[in-house]
């Protein structure tokens, strides 16, 4: 059996309809299993496999699994703790902000929160608060990891900006739910209109996306990025689709003024199929609306992963409007050539890795 066949195995542990009984691993195949675990997140899961017979091993693989589980746990209570501190940076400064992803979905939609590990911190803010969040995170000893190659060009063309603390935690403040195409067509505000959720982390009650917004997330992290895409994402579809599965038409009208009922459709059909789920009736309907054959292109591009220029010319295709368009164009076209953009332009440009600075 190959290391992913085992992964899959362990992201089905729990999930209705997707158990497919016991696999075993030998102890040579420990080593990979526990890099690829930790990079589909999916360690915690793992040890609970293991621990309720699911994944059969030798009792020293078992405590090498336990370990790393308890440095994953670690990681993530200094994430938590992180993520305090900036809601308390941005609640000061009456920055409004919602914390999506990680801890957010842990919390509230895994039967345990050490199921769900997390990596990074991550806050949704609004567009035209973006630069204002950065400066507070930098202000507060912060490294801002990439550059804005032009004035203005995170607030509107980027999906996130990432800023990294003095501890080494990364903290992603993200403008718009997805990445490249759908994230350029995607219309930010609309989250905004809807009341924020709560989660509880540390003994305290944070922002964070509402139930329905949250599924629309999950999905939207599951098909539509330019980065490595997790077993774990599509596991974070099946849990929060149990808190939303009797309110499907205003699951499809948030997504429809998102423009991503086809990141839906896919993330959803992806589940069914990679994990075995018997996903409830109202949400396995999901899977069959319909993809447009532009929609289509866009999502197998997240899988292929285009060159830049293919990037580009999708991306030109997403943005909304005549002006966008040549603004865009203008841009990619400077970038190209290395010279400065005109002054028209300098409003954006396009992203060069999954609507993201490159790393």
């Amino acid at each position: 059996m190959t290391t992913l066949d085992l992964l899959r195995a362990v992201a089905r542990h729990g999930v209705v309809g997707g158990d497919t009984g016991p696999v075993s691993v030998a102890p040579e195949q420990v080593a990979t299993l526990l890099v690829e675990a930790t990079a589909h997140k999916l360690v915690g899961l793992l040890d609970q496999a293991v621990a309720d017979g699911v994944v059969r091993c030798d009792e020293e693989s078992a405590v090498r699994v336990g370990d790393r589980a308890v440095e994953v746990a670690a990681w993530s209570v200094q994430l938590e703790r992180h993520l305090l501190v900036v809601h308390d940076l941005f609640d000061d400064a009456g920055l409004p902000h919602r914390f999506v992803k990680g801890a957010t979905v842990a919390h509230r939609f895994y039967s345990h929160p050490g199921l769900r590990m997390s990596v990074d911190v991550d806050a949704l803010v609004e567009p035209a608060e973006l630069d204002r969040a950065v400066a507070l995170l930098v202000e507060a000893g912060h490294t801002r990891q990439q550059r804005d190659p032009y004035p203005g060009f995170s607030r509107r063309y980027a999906k996130s900006v990432s800023l990294r603390s003095a501890a080494g935690i990364e903290v992603d403040l993200h403008r718009v739910i997805p990445d490249g195409p759908f994230g350029l067509r995607a219309s930010p505000d609309v989250v905004w209109t809807r009341p924020a959720g709560a989660v509880a982390v540390g003994g305290r009650e944070v922002p964070a996306l509402d139930p329905v917004a949250a599924f629309v997330q999950a999905c939207v992290n599951a098909v539509a990025s330019y980065d490595m895409v997790s077993l774990a994402s599509l596991r974070d579809v099946v849990e929060v689709a149990a808190a939303v599965a009797g309110v499907v038409p205003e699951l499809r009208s948030l997504a429809a003024a998102m423009g991503v009922e086809a990141c839906l459709a896919e993330a959803v059909a992806h589940a069914v199929v990679e994990l075995g789920w018997d996903a409830p009736a109202s949400v396995a309907e999901i899977a069959r609306w319909p993809i447009s054959a532009r929609e289509r292109e866009w999502l197998d591009s997240y899988r292929l992963r285009p060159s830049d220029a293919r990037r580009a010319l999708l991306g030109m295709h997403a943005v909304p409007g005549l002006s966008g368009k040549v603004a865009y164009l203008v841009s990619v076209a400077a970038l190209s050539t290395g010279r400065p953009a005109r002054r028209r332009a300098r409003e954006g440009h396009p992203p060069r890795r999954s609507g993201r600075h490159p790393r």
